[in-house]
């Protein structure tokens, strides 16, 4: 996707804006608990070089999985040297930097009604919507000391949400969301020799502290004397002190986590020491692993298994790089570079978590809502908000959504018309109707009707029916005992008779069973005039198999065929197999190949060309073209049937004049005689 931008007071998005961005790059870089920007480079000379300006709005996707995010243009650098303009965006939750919340506000509850605090406590002329899935009750005050912004208040100070309540923050555009986690265990594994292309492991211990000194100064009421209290022990360490050769001891004071006219005791000093020695992990040295890697989920060999391959933010992975002394089966990714123009991940950092903002995924929306009810308990059914938000960060509207909001996909409104309600969905660019009680209702009605003349018509056409069978049948046994045969042989001979008369009363039974649940699943079928009921009229065998690289299946109907003007009903059930993948070896008739290129091209259009480098390539089974290309030798190419694992030769004769692309790496020296003749080009 290419990026597109929009100008800075753009509300709604729900156009192209000024236009795509034709960007040279585009990276966004997500960290765990921190940062969230974007870094576009543009062409110094191209169309929109004169139109960029701050605060200008981008949208952009994020992930492989993080979609349609709206960032902020932050610093504009024009480099004539390079000839690029260098666009540094911060993503739209950074607003929150620019904001304040209320002197001492104070929180108590879990953490849906701490975020909601949170928001009624702005101060500034942005707004967010907030959601949890974290029950756990506690409290706090942001002191205008500590919490000098909105997103302070958020996480990376003393008495943040994040500080008390922990969690995993996730923004999605002006959605925050506090999870317990927010990655998934992907399945997918980053190895050397499988997808890891370089790995960059840093280990700092300079800002580790292994205990903390905690104390609070307080103020007596009756001498009015401010007094210090620290523990007996001094100190509270982390359960990695024994890992360094001396203690590396930080001082913290707690005055702010007492409350006012509160007199501190040693025990309440101890549990707040011992839960910042855990929630801040005191002791961990800061590792930190950067891994560049190649994303197979945009591979066409990992096609099948695209959803497998994705990594996110937050995911854990396992990772296998035993050169460096990597290797973990549960690796959190604390941040992640996604580039923009390629949709697929560049990097990767594993290591250790920061004490700023985190993130996490729940889906369960009832949940949800339930929280949100009991976070809102002892408002009036007045004061309930114009909306609520899901575990996916959509709206749920209850009144009519605002015009100058930006809508996300999938958004409800429900809207009431009069004593009906209709159920409308937000697809991108309207509010579509889903469900409308009003004319639901009308509909049922009308379709029940029918249901009800049907049966009423099958029901005469039944009785003319059995009245006719009787009368035919009752002339065939008059004929029979013209022929001077016995009952008994009568009897035998209409046994014979391939076919089966309908059952009135049974029939009309089961007629009366189905108008319950308002289904006709009577068979009739049509024969020389003459009713019969039959199970089957197919020709031929009942189990079929149909190839992938067949367009259609015939069937015939017995009696003489399908007949003009009838009706007819044809049930089926298929089982579905998938195909397996022929695995192809290319034999090259040297021990090493030099910047060769395969393509294997389907004569089936329902078959995709593959292209690949290397010596081994699965494919699914058909008929091939299969191309060699190379700057090293000549093009060489033939036809190929592929209907198991199998090798196919390929001839490789060096060009008299090898070819240059400025990507492959040329060794030699000069020579009078020379075997290859090298056309470089000029510079």
């Amino acid at each position: 996707m290419k990026p597109i931008l929009f100008n800075a007071n753009e509300k709604t998005f729900t156009t192209y804006g000024l236009g795509e961005i034709d960007a040279i790059s585009a990276v966004v870089t997500r960290e765990r608990n921190g940062n969230y920007s974007l870094y576009m480079e543009y062409p110094i000379n191209g169309e929109m070089a004169s139109i960029f300006e701050k605060e200008m709005k981008v949208k952009a996707d994020a992930g492989v999985r993080t979609k349609n995010q709206t960032f902020e243009i932050s610093r504009i650098i024009k480099d004539t040297s390079s000839r690029k303009i260098k666009i540094h965006a911060k993503h739209i939750s950074h607003k929150t930097e620019h904001l304040a919340v209320k002197v001492n506000a104070k929180v108590n509850g879990d953490a849906t009604a701490a975020l909601v605090a949170w928001k009624n406590n702005l101060i500034g002329d942005f707004q967010f919507d907030v959601w949890s899935d974290i029950t756990t009750v506690n409290s706090t005050q942001w002191n205008v000391q500590n919490i000098q912004n909105a997103r302070l208040a958020l996480g990376g100070a003393s008495g943040s949400i994040l500080d008390v309540w922990g969690g995993e923050y996730e923004f999605d555009n002006t959605t925050i969301k506090l999870h317990k986690e927010l990655g998934r265990k992907t399945p997918t594994v980053l190895e050397y020799g499988r997808n890891i292309l370089s790995a960059e492991a840093d280990i700092d211990i300079e800002s580790t502290y292994t205990a903390i000194y905690p104390y609070t100064i307080y103020t007596t009421q009756e001498s009015n004397e401010e007094k210090i209290i620290t523990l007996p022990e001094l100190i509270i360490e982390g359960a990695f002190a024994n890992n360094f050769a001396n203690k590396r001891i930080l001082t913290v004071d707690f005055s702010t986590s007492f409350k006012e006219n509160e007199t501190p005791t040693e025990e309440k000093l101890r549990k707040l020491a011992q839960r910042y020695v855990k929630n801040n992990r005191i002791g961990e040295p800061k590792i930190k692993t950067k891994i560049s890697y190649i994303d197979l989920s945009t591979t066409l060999d990992y096609a099948d298994m695209k959803i497998m391959e994705e990594v996110e933010l937050c995911d854990r992975l396992p990772i296998y790089y035993p050169t460096i002394g990597i290797t973990s089966d549960n690796a959190k990714v604390n941040t992640i570079e996604y580039d923009v123009l390629l949709e697929r991940n560049i990097s990767v950092e594993i290591g250790s978590v920061g004490t700023s903002l985190r993130s996490a995924i729940a889906d369960d929306v009832a949940t949800r809502l339930n929280q949100i009810e009991n976070s809102v308990k002892k408002q009036s059914q007045a004061e309930l908000p114009p909306y609520l938000i899901n575990g996916k960060g959509n709206r749920i509207w209850f009144s009519t959504p605002d015009p100058n909001m930006e809508h996300k996909v999938d958004d409800i409104w429900f809207e009431q018309n009069g004593k009906y309600t209709r159920m409308k969905r937000w697809n991108g660019e309207m509010w579509e109707v889903l469900i409308d009680t009003e004319t639901f209702e009308l509909e049922l009605a009308k379709k029940f009707k029918q249901v009800e003349d049907h049966l009423k018509t099958t029901e005469a056409e039944i009785e003319k029916i059995h009245a006719r069978n009787e009368e035919e049948l009752e002339k065939f046994r008059e004929e029979l005992k013209s022929l001077d045969l016995s009952e008994e042989k009568i009897e035998a001979i209409t046994k014979k008779i391939n076919l089966e008369l309908l059952d009135f009363d049974a029939l009309k039974s089961q007629i009366e069973s189905v108008r319950e649940s308002s289904r006709v699943n009577a068979e009739m079928i049509g024969n020389d005039g003459k009713p019969r009921y039959s199970k089957n009229i197919l020709i031929g065998e009942v189990d079929r198999k149909l190839l992938f690289t067949d367009d259609h299946i015939t069937i015939e109907a017995n009696d003489g065929g399908f007949k003009k003007g009838q009706t007819y009903t044809i049930s089926f059930e298929a089982l579905c197999e998938l195909l397996a993948k022929a695995k192809v070896n290319f034999n090259f008739g040297r021990e090493a190949v030099r910047g060769v290129t395969i393509t294997l091209t389907p004569s089936s259009s329902k078959l995709t060309t593959v292209q690949t480098g290397s010596k081994t390539v699965d494919v699914l089974p058909g008929d091939y073209t299969v191309l060699m290309t190379s700057g090293w030798y000549k093009r060489y190419s033939q036809e190929v049937r592929i209907e198991k694992d199998t090798t196919i030769d390929i001839l490789t004769e060096y060009r008299e004049i090898a070819e240059g692309n400025r990507t492959m790496a040329y060794q030699g020296e000069w020579s009078e005689n020379p075997e290859l003749i090298l056309d470089g080009g000029v510079s």
